[in-house]
């Protein structure tokens, strides 16, 4: 577990996603009497004690359907609350403590901004730390060459900063709209699940992406 930035950790694995394995983070986010654990997963030994030496955990928030991995072990473990998008909630499977929509401000000081068209409830949390933070789960991806393999490539899954794959977005035309509302957005660094984190001029990065998209 590493600190990326200001009070903003991160900690990775490799995680199965059907046939394909994947890097996949999960981040946490401390100030004050919170410790915001994002789209968790279990840690090594190690890991655990670096978690719990910043603080017991307090929430958990999931960014979509797809990233509910170890939220109720967490739950058990040290009583932290789980939060997802309304939206997602009937997808998730397990029950949830409390639900949020687009615009909320969250644990954490986080802003919720809704992927609508990307996936039921796929959300983006900011940061409003420094010249802005997107903590991301699906929605943006920064795959390395050496990540992706042939079923990757055929299946869309962008080189380097990318969106999601066409292929899975749930209204194409919606999800357009939505990546270029993100540019409204004031944010330097974006921490995806999937892939090294860009810790500056992410903007610009995204900016090119959502120029290039056509949807």
């Amino acid at each position: 577990m590493k600190e990326l930035l200001p009070n903003i950790y991160q900690a990775t694995t490799i995680l199965k996603a059907g046939p394909v394995k994947i890097i996949s983070a999960m981040h946490i986010i401390t100030g004050g009497d919170e410790i915001v654990v994002i789209d968790p997963f279990t840690l090594s030994e190690t890991e655990t004690e670096a978690l719990e030496a910043l603080g017991k955990p307090t929430h958990i928030l999931i960014t979509g359907g797809m990233h509910v991995r170890d939220a109720e072990i967490y739950r058990e473990q040290y009583g932290a609350k789980i939060l997802a998008n309304r939206e997602a909630v009937p997808k998730l499977g397990i029950p949830v403590d409390d639900a949020f929509g687009d615009g909320e401000t969250l644990p954490g000081g986080l802003g919720v901004i809704e992927m609508s068209g990307v996936s039921s409830g796929e959300t983006i949390f900011r940061h409003n730390q420094g010249e802005g933070t997107l903590i991301v789960g699906d929605a943006l991806m920064n795959f390395q060459p050496s990540d992706r393999g042939f079923l990757m490539r055929l299946l869309g899954f962008a080189e380097n900063l990318g969106t999601t794959p066409k292929l899975f977005m749930k209204d194409k035309k919606l999800a357009g709209q939505s990546y270029r509302k993100l540019l409204d957005h004031e944010f330097d660094s974006i921490l995806v699940s999937h892939g090294p984190p860009i810790l500056q001029d992410g903007k610009i990065q995204l900016e090119k992406v959502v120029e290039a998209l056509r949807l």
